[in-house]
């Protein structure tokens, strides 16, 4: 079963700190990169506007702003990457193994499967 957000994010608090905080890290590191990204927009288009009237404030604002969008880029994609990775620390930290064993029962011998 696919677990929602939300329920992704209660199970890593009660069950495993470490995948919780890269969680937490690779969000405040993507919403940076979008805030960024939405500041650098309009740092740009307003540098546009003022370039009417004076072009040193124009260029000054729109170089501003693309370095601001040229700085969410990599954010944004390290932030969600760092997210995505919070799955494989779980698996490898929290969860535990699944392991194979021979038992015997009323029906027979056969083969367990024990997660």
């Amino acid at each position: 079963r696919v677990l929602s957000n939300r329920e992704y994010i209660n199970l890593l608090r009660n069950t495993c700190p470490q995948a919780f905080q890269q969680y937490r890290q690779g969000t405040l590191l993507a919403n940076a990169g979008w805030g960024t990204f939405a500041a650098g927009n309009a740092i740009f288009w307003l540098g546009g506007l003022f370039w009417l009237e004076d072009e040193a404030i124009g260029m000054t604002m729109s170089i501003v702003g693309s370095v601001a969008l040229a700085t969410s880029v990599p954010l944004i994609c390290v932030g969600y990457s760092t997210r995505n990775r919070s799955v494989d620390t779980y698996n490898e930290i929290c969860n535990p193994p699944i392991t194979y064993n021979i038992t015997s029962g009323a029906n027979g011998i056969g083969l367990a499967i024990n997660f």
